[in-house]
Formats: C-alpha cells, sequence, structure tokens
C-alpha cells in the first residue's frame, strides 16, 4: 500500500514536500474523520526523546520528507497478503439459487 501512495503519478504524494503532498494538506489535516485519526498517538513511537510519542501525522510527514523509502518486502509478509484474498465463490446452480422461482 505504502508503494502505491508513494507513486507520485497517483499525485498524492510529492516527496520531500509536504505543503505540496495532498494526502497531508487535504486528507490528514483539517476536522475531517482521516484527519482525527491522523492526531492519534502512534504505537510504537514512544521513547526518550519523545516522551509522548508521535502522532500518525508527524510519522507522514517525516516519511515524505525522508522520499518515502520502502524496505525490501518479505515473504512472510507476501504470504499474508495472499492469505487474505478471498477465494472465488464456486457456485452448484449456475441459473438462480436452486430453488423453485
Amino acid at each position: 500500500m505504502l508503494a502505491a501512495l508513494s507513486d507520485e503519478t497517483n499525485g498524492w504524494i510529492v516527496k520531500r514536500n509536504v505543503l505540496q503532498s495532498p494526502m497531508v494538506t487535504a486528507m490528514a489535516t483539517g476536522f475531517g474523520d482521516m484527519a482525527e485519526a491522523f492526531r492519534e498517538i502512534a504505537p510504537g513511537t514512544v521513547s526518550d526523546a519523545n516522551p509522548k510519542g508521535l502522532t500518525y501525522l508527524a510519522c507522514l510527514v517525516n516519511w515524505i520528507q525522508v522520499a518515502c523509502p520502502i524496505g525490501p518486502i518479505k515473504p512472510e509478509m507476501l504470504a499474508a497478503a495472499k492469505a487474505a484474498i478471498p477465494q472465488p465463490r464456486m457456485y452448484r446452480h449456475p441459473w438462480g439459487m436452486g430453488k423453485v422461482h
């Protein structure tokens, strides 16, 4: 998802330029539901340097400022993503539900 989000052709992120990134200026700030969610503290961000932690918005801004780095895809992550894809349904009755209409 981050790879698709950071692809500049979709127009949501301008790498190294937060003020030109519509993801930040239009979606993550303001008073909407998404902006409210971005104000929450991200888990795992509390440290000695940041005793209160970082908001999701701060994490997004930092990620954009460093040109949206994405690590290599791990095999277990790929397997979990494939397992989450729903399998196509097998229909026994091609016309209707098998009952008299």
